[in-house]
């Protein structure tokens, strides 16, 4: 009995000691984050505690001292920077804003903090934030409206990565108003920083299958386009920054092709029995007087036929690339082949004879070879995706 009481009481020593080292280990660890600055952390976790339990002193303070250093601190970078016209500045201290109103916001619910059985008030001092909030707000407005529009001139006069900027500073500005007048900036920045590429293509093959070239070729260049890029066959929105032509110089088809390969299969397989004789030229019988047999063994062969057709189509040219004012800036190579494969098998004499590897080649038979239209037509379609390769491989100048 009095071991059983003193295990009991050893387990209690035992829990008590854990929970104590626990909430040393909890009320230590909020300390350390507020002496290494952590404060929003100890915030956070202090909130917690205090809202899932009583109002203890520990918790209490540990809030409060956070708080109050924390707000000190980000109120005095937020007013060093508050005069500041530099939009990197502005958005630093905005920022800060948002933290200062987002910490302000945690806390608020948790009010009055009053520490049960302690008789400790803890006092929190709340900066009238949202006002200085707008005031941030409407100031980075001005400057990046300011600082657009004095990109967007220079954008005006073809300088493109000026406009892009802009549209940067337009686009950061809708995060503070959405009055129709912005829209339309975005637009203008958007057409001053736009890359226009004119593409044309031509064929200096001399070959009688250019007709297919000029009336069978989809060139469609609109999938290509991107939001600072645009591709035109026809009339652009605005004046063309490159023009490229898709030059075909040659094209090629290759004579009809078949080549042959013979091979033999062969395999011993048994074909009946025959009687063993004895010397008195009778059938020979085993001890249960049972005719003596032995296998008919035979070699059968089968011979098989392969056959390869081949025949390709290359079709291969360049994209001769200008600038504004003519002068060829690069040069692209691309091609595109079309090829007609075809692998047929067949054998003469024994099937038993096949192999498994050339029982599965059997059934497929030779195949008419294509016309050369239907080659050419086939290449065409593939015509297309090798200069849209070519063209996004492409890094444009702006």
């Amino acid at each position: 009995m009095k071991t059983s009481i003193l295990h009991q009481i050893n387990q209690i020593i035992w829990i008590m000691s854990i929970t104590a080292m626990f909430l040393w280990s909890s009320c230590t660890s909020t300390q350390k984050m507020i002496n290494q600055g952590r404060y929003d952390e100890a915030i956070s976790k202090s909130a917690r505690k205090l809202r899932k339990q009583n109002q203890k002193l520990k918790h209490v303070l540990s809030l409060e001292e956070a708080f109050k250093k924390a707000t000190g601190e980000d109120m005095d970078r937020l007013l060093d920077k508050y005069e500041s016209d530099r939009i990197e500045d502005l958005e630093h201290v905005l920022n800060i804003g948002y933290r200062v109103m987002s910490r302000q916001a945690l806390v608020k619910p948790l009010l009055p903090l009053d520490a049960e059985k302690d008789g400790y008030q803890a006092t929190f001092q709340f900066v009238k934030i949202n006002q200085i909030i707008a005031d941030l707000e409407k100031k980075l407005l001005d400057r990046y409206l300011e600082e657009g529009k004095s990109l967007i001139a220079l954008g005006r006069n073809g300088d493109k990565r000026a406009a892009r900027k802009a549209y940067d500073c337009f686009t950061n500005a809708k995060r503070f108003t959405d009055i129709s007048a912005l829209y339309d900036l975005l637009d203008t920045a958007h057409y001053y920083g736009k890359t226009r590429i004119a593409v044309d293509i031509s064929n200096s093959s001399g070959d009688w299958m250019g007709y297919y070239i000029d009336n069978h070729l989809n060139l469609d260049v609109v999938g290509m386009n991107s939001f600072w890029t645009s591709y035109h066959l026809n009339d652009a929105d605005g004046p063309i920054d490159y023009h490229v032509d898709a030059v075909i110089y040659s094209i090629d088809i290759s004579p009809e092709r078949v080549s042959e390969k013979v091979y033999k299969d062969s395999k011993e397989i048994q074909e009946g029995f025959d009687y063993v004789l004895d010397d008195n030229g009778n059938v020979l019988k085993d001890t249960l007087g049972n005719d003596v047999k032995t296998p008919r063994m035979v070699r059968i062969n089968a011979k098989i036929l392969e056959v390869f057709q081949e025949k390709d189509l290359i079709i291969k040219g360049n994209l001769d690339i200008f600038d504004q004012a003519g002068k060829l800036v690069d040069t692209r190579p691309f091609d595109v082949i079309e090829r007609f494969e075809n692998y047929s098998s067949s054998f003469r004499g024994d099937k038993r004879a096949l192999s498994p590897a050339s029982k599965r080649k059997l059934g497929k038979s030779p195949a008419p070879f294509p016309t050369d239209r239907s080659l050419i037509l086939n290449a065409l379609q593939k015509l297309s995706p090798a200069i849209h390769d070519q063209l996004r491989k492409r890094q444009w100048a702006v």
